[in-house]
Order: structure tokens, then sequence, then C-alpha cells
């Protein structure tokens, strides 16, 4: 028995599994002799040079996993031989060129992992062919054009992550075909237009990041179709129109993101109805009107962010109700009356920013025990760049 390395029963090599094991220097051509050779995982070792296209003789290979390794040059195109591969995993490293359109060649192909590389050109159409695919990274690199509408004919898709990149266009409305997609990230990106009401028909998707682009419409109500949505981030667009109170159907969400957008008119009180919302972030807009007091029945509310709109009135005292919530921010707005007593407890709140200032609702005013922060950006909670699950880690 070696470390690393599985063999047939005739004695053939069939695995080598030696990531992480501080491996230098460049990958040997002669690696492509080991026929029978079905798993190739060298991940997260310091190595250099580049892909050998050697590899592209290991017939057999189910999956090959290099990422993390600081490789190189381009993704060779004796790889595209290799068509019993189920997951291509070249991810975090140096790569350049452009994306392959033979990479569709490799039709059993379940996972493609090609983010965080330096990648230039636009997205291959072609990819839509691989029909088999469930994962598709591409985030991280240089890309840039529009979204093929083609990658609406991956049925199969499960997660699909475009962000950071300088991709620009439209969404595609066939991204409302992808019938099994969980997972949907596309933010930090250029693209423009609408979001398509046909992403009401993600009925499996649980996060949809389309933060930081330039999106410029009214929210869709078909979006509160998604009954298994937990994570919507819509903010850092130029979103316009009222907050559908249809998304008062979104039962399983954890997080609404709708801040830095132009949205107006009321915050509907049918969001009461989001029994999971613990992150609900709608400042900077040009909401108007009250701050309802059925936000109050929002039990695991944590972070409530309001601020910079034209809301009056009151804050209601059933907010004091919301025994979960650490962070309210609601200056930048025309509100009267006194402050909740309840609220003293939250730790993060910027109550010393209100014009006019208000007391708290009780002749004890002193609230030493509550922490007062001015600036909003540096205790709101945020969503960043999503990292890789786990299980992309193996």
């Amino acid at each position: 028995e070696w470390y690393g390395i599985t063999a047939d029963f005739t004695g053939r090599v069939t695995e080598l599994q030696l990531g992480g094991n501080n491996l230098r220097g460049t990958l040997p051509a002669e690696l492509g002799n080991i026929s029978k050779l079905t798993h190739l995982n060298l991940r997260r070792n310091p190595l250099s040079g580049q892909i050998p296209p050697e590899l592209g003789n290991l017939s057999n290979l189910r999956t090959l996993r290099l990422y993390g390794t600081s490789l190189s040059g381009e993704i060779p195109r004796e790889l595209a031989s290799l068509t019993n591969l189920e997951a291509l995993m070249i991810y975090s490293n140096d790569l350049s060129g452009t994306i392959p359109a033979w990479l569709d060649e490799l039709t059993k192909l379940k996972r493609l992992d090609l983010d965080d590389n330096n990648f230039t050109g636009p997205i291959p159409p072609e990819l839509g062919n691989l029909t088999e695919l469930e994962v598709l990274w591409l985030a991280g690199n240089n890309l840039a054009g529009p979204i093929p509408p083609e990658l609406g004919n991956l049925k199969k898709l499960k997660l699909l992550a475009l962000f950071d990149s300088s991709l620009t266009g439209p969404i595609p409305p066939e991204m409302g075909d992808l019938g099994q997609l969980e997972t949907l990230y596309l933010q930090d990106n250029r693209l423009s237009g609408e979001i398509p009401p046909e992403m009401g028909d993600l009925e499996l998707i649980e996060r949809m990041y389309l933060r930081a682009n330039d999106l410029s419409c009214e929210i869709p109500v078909e979006l509160g179709n998604l009954a298994n949505l937990e994570w919507l981030l819509l903010y850092e667009n130029g979103l316009t129109g009222s907050i559908p109170p249809e998304l008062g159907r979104l039962a399983n969400l954890e997080g609404l993101y709708l801040r830095n957008n132009d949205l107006s008119g009321e915050i509907p009180e049918e969001l009461e109805n989001l029994a999971n919302l613990e992150l609900l972030s709608l400042r900077d807009n040009q909401l108007s009107g009250t701050i309802p007091s059925e936000l109050g029945n929002l039990a695991n509310l944590k972070a409530l962010t309001i601020s910079d709109n034209k809301l009056i009135g009151i804050i209601p005292a059933d907010l004091g109700d919301l025994t979960e919530l650490n962070t309210l921010l609601v200056s930048g707005n025309e509100l009267a009356g006194c402050i909740p007593a309840a609220l003293k407890d939250v730790r993060h709140n910027d109550f010393e920013d209100l014009d006019p200032p208000l007391p708290f609702c009780e002749s004890e005013t002193e609230s030493a025990d509550v922490e007062q922060l001015t600036t909003e950006s540096s205790f709101e909670p945020l969503i960043g760049a999503p990292s890789k699950p786990i299980e992309a880690r193996p």
C-alpha cells in the first residue's frame, strides 16, 4: 500500500489522492501514462507551470481536481478527450485565456469549477450543451459580455455562480427554465435591464444574489412564488417602484436586502408573514408612509435597517417585542414621538443621529447600556461574496 494511491486487483493505479501534501514543482507529463486512472486529486499543493496536455490521454478519468495549485497558462485542448470526466475542478489558480468552447465535448460533466482564475472574454454559449451539469462556477474571473441564454438548457443545474466579473446586458429570461436551480450568484457585475418575471418559476431556489449590478426595473411580483427562497439580495441596483406585497409569501425567507435602490411607496404590512426573517435591510431608498407596527411580529428578526428614507410618524412600540433584535437603523427619516423603552437593549442603533432628537418613552432617559454607534456601515450585517461550500473541497 502507498499513501494516497489506490490500485485495482491487477495492480494498476486507479486513484491518486495527494491533495494538501505540500508537493512542489511542475506536473509531470508522465501522469498521462496512468491509463486506468479514474480520479486525480492534487489540490492545494504549491505547484507551478501549466496543465500537461498529456492528461488528455487519461480516457478513464472521472474527476480532475487541481484547484489551489498556482497553475498557469491555458486549459490544454487535449482535455477534450476526457469524455468520461464528471468533475473538472481547477479553480483558484492563475489560468488564463478564454473559457474554451470545446468543453461542451465533455458530455458527462456534472461539475465545472473555473472560478478565481484570470480567464477573459465571453462565456461560451456552448456550455449550454452540458446537459448533465449540476454545478457551474465561473465567478471571480475577468469575463465580459452577456450571460448566454443557452445556459437555460442546463435543466439539471443546481448552482450557477457568475459573480464578480464584468458581465453586461440583461439577465436572460431563459434563467427561469433552470427548474432544479437552488443557488444563483450573479452579484457584482454590470448586468442591466429587468429582473425577468420568469425568475418566479425557479421553485426550488434558496439563494438569489443579484446585488451590485445596474438593474433598473420594478421588483417582479412573481418572485413571491419562490416558496423555498431563503436569501434575496437585490441591493445596490437601480430598482424602482414599490416593494411587492407578494414578497410576504416567502415563508422560508431569512434575509431580504433591498437597500440602496430607488424604491418608493410604503413598506408592505404583508412582510409580517415572513416568520423566519432575520435580516431586513430597506435603508437608502425613497420609502414613505409609517413604519408598520406589524414588523413587531417578526419574532426572529435580528437586524432592521430602514434609515435614509422618507418615513414619517412614530417608531411603533411593537418593535420592542423583537427580543432577537440587535441592529436597528431608523435615522434619516421624519420620525416623531419617542423611542420605545424596550429598544434601549438594541446594541447597534443610530438613535443619536435622529433629527430631531427623540427621547425614550419614559422619564428615565439615560441609556448607559446602549452602544451608540453612528457609522451605519460599520455594523449592519452584510452578506459578502459566497464562499464555496465544504462539499466543493473534497
